[in-house]
């Protein structure tokens, strides 16, 4: 089995020299080479056609005027955060109140002269079994990578979320381990679209167990003052408990 080896996998892009931008102060007109790392992936499986896929989320970074000497943060800063195949990219990062969802995915040929997903991985992965080989494993100093599988009867896709795990709490005393760990990509089946890659949600994950996980997505959450709703701001806010497959993979033993 592959295991992502998400410190060494990237998207990467060359958007040529800036022409038509008028923005101000705007970027220097030079074009951009950029490598980002990965934060998690998904493939999702209709298992009624055979169709598959795979979704990479690329680590946030805000937005920025390039390569300038006086100024660099824009201001409004805001997230900068895509989901990406090898093809298509979409959107999922935010300022802090919602603006409105992406629903239609970009062409990377229409944005980039080049562009790529590069995933590399591990050799040398073991599977933790169960509580006692998760428990050990915690008390040690070697990455774990998860993988959560998750099934979504109505629409017959099945999804399998892959990120690494940055926060394990575990008890010697009662061998027992549990997982609270982001961000990662959602697949909310409950959103109505015709493209894969708009399902997705930012999420973080939580699970004591190998066979159920909750997730908590970020979305749209009102801010409300003396009962009144003053605006809506991105949070995690949305929480999923659902039948899953935990698999756990220590790095390296």
């Amino acid at each position: 089995m592959k295991i992502c080896d998400f410190t060494r996998s990237y998207i990467r892009w060359d958007n040529g020299p800036v022409r038509n931008d008028d923005r101000k102060p705007g970027h220097m007109p030079w074009g951009n080479r950029v490598r980002i790392k990965l934060d998690a992936r998904c493939t999702l499986n209709d298992e009624s056609t055979g169709k598959e896929e795979t979704f990479v989320l690329i680590a946030a970074c805000r937005s920025e005027w390039m390569y300038r000497d006086d100024t660099l943060f824009q201001d409004d800063s805001r997230e900068f955060r895509e989901v990406w195949t090898d093809t298509e990219s979409i959107s999922v990062g935010h300022g802090l109140a919602h603006s409105g969802w992406d629903e239609t995915p970009t062409k990377l040929a229409d944005r980039f002269i080049d562009s790529g997903v590069e995933v590399n991985f591990h050799d040398n992965a073991r599977e933790l079994e169960d509580n006692d080989d998760a428990v050990e494993a915690s008390l040690g100093s070697l990455p774990i990578v998860a993988r959560t599988e998750i099934k979504d009867e109505a629409s017959g896709l099945r999804a399998v979320l892959e990120y690494p795990i940055h926060t394990m709490n575990f008890l010697t005393s009662k061998q027992r381990f549990q997982v609270d760990t982001g961000p990662l990509i959602f697949p909310d089946f409950s959103r109505k679209t015709g493209h894969w890659i708009s399902l997705f949600a930012v999420a973080h994950t939580c699970y004591n167990t190998f066979d159920r996980a909750e997730f908590i997505l970020r979305r749209p959450t009102p801010v409300i003052r003396e009962g009144v709703t003053v605006c809506e701001a991105m949070n995690y806010s949305d929480i999923r408990r659902l039948p899953a497959r935990n698999r756990l993979f220590e790095i390296g033993a």
